[in-house]
């Protein structure tokens, strides 16, 4: 990962606290998707992929 990629992570990952510090579930969300819309899974943003179990 290059300094920039690291740098933006970072970056993203910060944002996304504040996000969770906000009060409101809905307000919270919208934080969420206003930083990471077109980005999931990728520079910090969750994936939000659904998590299988294998049996």
């Amino acid at each position: 990962m290059s300094a920039s990629s690291q740098s933006r992570y970072a970056a993203t990952r910060a944002t996304l606290a504040r996000c969770e510090r906000i009060q409101g579930l809905i307000d919270r969300e919208k934080c969420k998707w206003r930083i990471c819309a077109g980005k999931w899974g990728k520079n910090g943003c969750p994936s939000y992929e659904p998590h299988i179990p294998a049996y």
